[in-house]
């Protein structure tokens, strides 16, 4: 056998062959490595204000609030007219069971009968009264009383010993004051009453007779 001959030069490229047929899908791959975090992407300007948007409807009426106007303080104050003082102008055998103060003065809380003389408690605490009744004459005495639902709270006599010889022996009287504290409750009653006296009240335009109390 002889030896290879020399290549021969390239042919020319032949025509493109048909597309073949797809393969079939291969299988799924494993899921790769997550990557590294990116950069911060640079931050957008604030934008501008909006328009105003339309206003509401108004809402319900809250609840009724309570005012802050706290109540007047309980207080009285009445003095006794020249008419009612004739009335006791004698108190002896017997005298009636309230003096009455008619003329009022200071009535607040509408706490005092004018008519009865009675103060009754509307509000429960410690309660400051104070009287003044001039006597029709210098003697006998005249004792007044202050009474709490019946029961004597202060008593106050002209008394004799009290008074001087001149006007022991004179048509002078001197006034008769008195005055103190309770602890009242709502509904309790606080009023004069005289003690039985041949003596008697007066009034005139130099002199009144006054009943005052107030809660303190």
């Amino acid at each position: 056998m002889g030896d290879p001959g020399v290549d021969g030069d390239r042919g020319p490229r032949g025509e493109k062959g048909e597309t073949g047929a797809r393969g079939s899908r291969g299988e799924k791959g494993e899921t790769g490595a997550r990557g590294e975090r990116g950069a911060d992407g640079a931050h957008a300007k604030k934008g501008e204000k909006g328009e105003d948007g339309v206003r509401g409807e108004p809402g319900p009426s809250g609840p009724k609030g309570t005012s802050k106007n706290p109540q007047l303080t309980v207080a009285f104050s009445a003095k006794m007219s020249r008419e009612v003082a004739a009335l006791y102008s004698n108190l002896s055998g017997n005298p009636p069971q309230s003096l009455a103060f008619d003329s009022v003065i200071t009535n607040t809380r509408h706490s005092y009968d004018p008519e009865e003389g009675h103060f009754t408690c509307v509000e429960e605490g410690a309660y400051f009264f104070s009287f003044h009744v001039l006597p029709r004459l210098a003697m006998p005495p005249l004792r007044v009383k202050l009474v709490k639902n019946e029961s004597p709270m202060l008593v106050v006599s002209s008394s004799s010993s009290s008074l001087s010889e001149s006007s022991a022996s004179s048509s002078l009287s001197t006034p008769l004051s008195g005055s103190t504290v309770l602890m009242l409750k709502k509904g309790d009653q606080v009023w004069l009453r005289p003690m039985p006296s041949s003596n008697g009240l007066h009034v005139d335009e130099f002199t009144d007779c006054c009943f005052t109390g107030y809660r303190l």
